[in-house]
Order: structure tokens, then C-alpha cells, then sequence
């Protein structure tokens, strides 16, 4: 995970699709969510932030909604806070 720690998608694509899901946010043509882009663009980035935030607090979501949050925070400027959430999320599966 040292490339997602460095702010960049792996070289290697993960084996567990959640992983891979996760990871392909840090790719530099990665997936967006549209309904975060759309919020971003109308200026809405408080609103974005907290779905952002609001989705990533819950435990059990699925892969493709985590990274739309992850990827939303990238985009509003939280690419530390993506990383280092991004980490404790893959990190905590590894551990289960």
C-alpha cells in the first residue's frame, strides 16, 4: 500500500476486488462518482464533503461507495485525509 500512501494508485492491481475498487481512486484517470462531481461543480462542497464523510463512517459500505468518497475528498482538496483513510480501510480488512 505504499503507492496509495504516496497518493498514487498501485502498479500491481490488488487480487480482492474491494481492494482493486479502493485503489483505482488514486489512479490519476480513475472513477469519479457523478452524483459528488455534480455536487462539486453546482459549488456544493460542504454538501459533498459530508455524504463524503457520512459514507465513509458507515461500516459495511460497498466498495464502489467508498471510493466515490474517497475520490470526492481527492477532489476537494483532502488527499491526505483520502490516503490516510483509504489505508485504515484496506489495512482493517486484512486484519478480519
Amino acid at each position: 500500500y505504499s503507492a496509495i500512501a504516496a497518493g498514487k494508485a498501485p502498479e500491481t492491481v490488488p487480487d480482492d476486488p474491494y481492494s482493486a475498487t479502493i485503489s483505482a481512486v488514486f489512479d490519476a484517470d480513475g472513477p469519479r462518482d457523478q452524483s459528488y462531481t455534480t455536487m462539486i461543480a453546482k459549488g456544493n462542497r460542504g454538501e459533498a464533503a459530508l455524504k463524503a464523510l457520512a459514507t465513509l463512517s458507515r461500516s459495511g459500505s460497498e466498495a464502489d461507495d467508498v471510493a466515490g468518497a474517497l475520490g470526492a475528498l481527492r477532489d476537494l482538496g483532502f488527499e491526505r485525509t483520502a490516503r490516510e483513510t483509504a489505508l485504515a480501510i484496506l489495512l482493517s480488512r486484512e486484519s478480519v
